[in-house]
């Protein structure tokens, strides 16, 4: 952006609202997206790996992801590993720069962690996918006990 005309000093603050949001929803949409291939699949032939690491099978998670722009990214996710598991999570990315969360568990009568929880997740780390894994995670936790 080279040049954003405003005729009023008040629409400055306004402005800024909507440009908060933008990079926001920006950040995280662009997440789900990885720029770099990931070295951790190279890292398995290592002979400095540990043989714990090189020889764990990691389950596949298919996330669906739908964008609004600027305002809302719709995420679900189907987990092979946890027979029915589907979690859906709605984030809102407000014009005050914050996230808003709204969850929501086919398989379990509620979500396996609060919606606070994702929503702290998503503003220190602004990566759907760290999110949802943890979210997973979470569920796998709760399935075990």
């Amino acid at each position: 952006m080279e040049r954003l005309p405003f005729t009023r000093p008040h629409q400055v603050h306004e402005i800024r609202k909507l440009l908060r949001q933008q990079l926001i929803f920006k950040d995280l949409y662009s997440s789900c997206f990885p720029t770099q291939p990931s070295t951790s699949e190279g890292e398995g032939n290592n002979s400095s790996s540990s043989p714990s690491s090189s020889s764990t099978i990691r389950p596949s998670v298919v996330l669906d992801i739908t964008a609004k722009c600027p305002e809302m990214i719709h995420v679900t996710t189907l987990h092979k590993a946890i027979v029915g598991l589907s979690l859906s999570i709605r984030i809102h990315c407000l014009l005050d720069g914050n996230i808003d969360v709204q969850m929501e568990c086919a398989s379990q009568a509620s979500p396996p962690c609060s919606s606070e929880y994702i929503i702290e997740i998503l503003q220190q780390t602004r990566s759907i996918p760290l999110a949802m894994h943890n979210l997973l995670r979470k569920a796998q936790q709760m399935k075990r006990k």
